[in-house]
């Protein structure tokens, strides 16, 4: 999605704060964002999210993933089919219904 959706400047910055994400957790913790405990992580993510933005860049990682992440999942088949009841394109036809006596007269 990032590489077909975003421009190249977003896309570089993301990868970079995905790479920067985990060489923090190598330095901080020794082992890599993966291998945290879910507390570690949600600690770390949180620290994160609520860091000012910096000045130089386009997005803030933390909020990116999340939009991302709700995204993907709101266009899934099954939120698709279950939850929002979509149809795909021609959908019903609703087209015989009684219609009632028109208030015009001579129609």
């Amino acid at each position: 999605m990032v590489e077909d959706c975003f421009s190249e400047n977003v896309q570089e910055e993301f990868l970079v704060s995905f790479s920067n994400l985990d060489l923090f957790c190598k330095k901080e913790f020794r082992k890599t964002f993966i291998k945290l405990s879910p507390e570690k992580k949600n600690q770390l993510l949180d620290e994160l999210e609520t860091a000012e933005k910096n000045s130089e860049q386009e997005i803030n990682f933390v909020d990116f993933i999340k939009q991302l992440t709700v995204t993907g999942y709101m266009s899934t088949e099954y939120v698709q089919t279950n939850i929002m009841k979509f149809e795909l394109v021609p959908a019903r036809f609703h087209g015989s219904f009684p219609v009632a006596q028109s208030i015009y007269k001579d129609a």
